[in-house]
């Protein structure tokens, strides 16, 4: 899942570099390919419908606290707009240096300041943040205050949205959909969607054993040993059966 910065030009500035770095198949796709045209629309693959556009708040967090996205794509920021197709979510939004940086202010002075002073100057040469989702990276849809939760490039994590958002993403994935929750009462109500086996996601500590995994399948991709990615990316489908990543990047690996 790409995301980091688009330049007035719409060409995409990743900050999931790493990943790209590691599979050379995908550096086009995180350095080279514009994210939108100059109206600020995002590019369409061909056959691709839009489905939806709006806008609200956006946050990325990490629910699993031992990697940190947050340190990649912060908590809070301004107004997003939102496209959603019928195979993508693309969130496009501009730096808020005062929600950003009051949200760890003390912990870092020093860097909290140089941050604040990045994120205005992005904001004043209309630099935006963007996060691209393949639909069929979405696990879980919490309504009420309205959660994604993905697991995409081998980080897991949660993205808060506007109610309108879910509520198209769930008609769109309604055929995918494994169970439904209803959680809560009266006012208080809400629901959960599960597009994975929903026992696996409630623990916790499989997603720590499964990320352990492909990290280590990663470290030996980069050095070259393919046998033994394979070998981690198959325990990790073993933990997390639902995992379209690590079958992806076996079925890569195989054909080599």
């Amino acid at each position: 899942m790409p995301y980091g910065y688009t330049l007035k030009d719409g060409t995409m500035l990743s900050l999931n570099y790493k990943y790209a770095l590691y599979h050379e198949e995908n550096l086009d796709r995180h350095f080279t390919r514009r994210l939108r045209d100059e109206s600020g629309k995002p590019f369409l693959k061909i056959g691709e419908e839009l489905m939806l556009h709006d806008t609200g708040g956006l946050g990325l967090f990490n629910q699993w606290r031992k990697y940190n996205i947050a340190t990649i794509f912060k908590v809070t920021g301004g107004d997003a707009e939102y496209y959603i197709t019928d195979s993508r979510l693309i969130a496009l939004r501009i730096a808020d240096p005062y929600g950003e940086s009051i949200q760890t202010a003390g912990a870092n002075l020093f860097y909290e300041i140089a941050q604040y002073i990045r994120l205005r100057r992005h904001k004043k040469e209309q630099i935006r943040q963007f996060l691209e989702m393949n639909l069929n990276e979405i696990i879980m849809i919490k309504t009420g205050v309205s959660y994604i939760y993905f697991l995409s490039d081998f980080w897991p994590g949660k993205c808060a949205i506007p109610e309108s958002i879910s509520n198209k993403l769930i008609q769109i994935l309604q055929s995918h959909e494994k169970t439904v929750e209803t959680k809560g009462s009266g006012k208080r109500e809400y629901k959960e969607y599960y597009y994975v086996d929903p026992l696996i996601f409630k623990k916790e500590k499989f997603y720590d054993k499964r990320n352990m995994h492909v990290q280590k399948a990663i470290k030996y991709e980069k050095k070259g040993k393919k046998d033994k990615a394979i070998k981690e990316y198959e325990k990790a489908l073993k933990i997390f059966p639902d995992d379209d990543l690590s079958q992806k990047r076996i079925n890569s690996l195989s054909k080599r």
